[in-house]
């Protein structure tokens, strides 16, 4: 797997975390 794959999987699960608990992405990934 390579590190684009790796990056895109993770940026989408702070996406979909952050999407659950209702909180905007960026305040998430901080």
């Amino acid at each position: 797997m390579g590190a684009r794959t790796k990056a895109r999987k993770r940026a989408l699960d702070v996406l979909y975390q952050a999407d659950l608990r209702g909180v905007d992405p960026l305040v998430a990934m901080t």
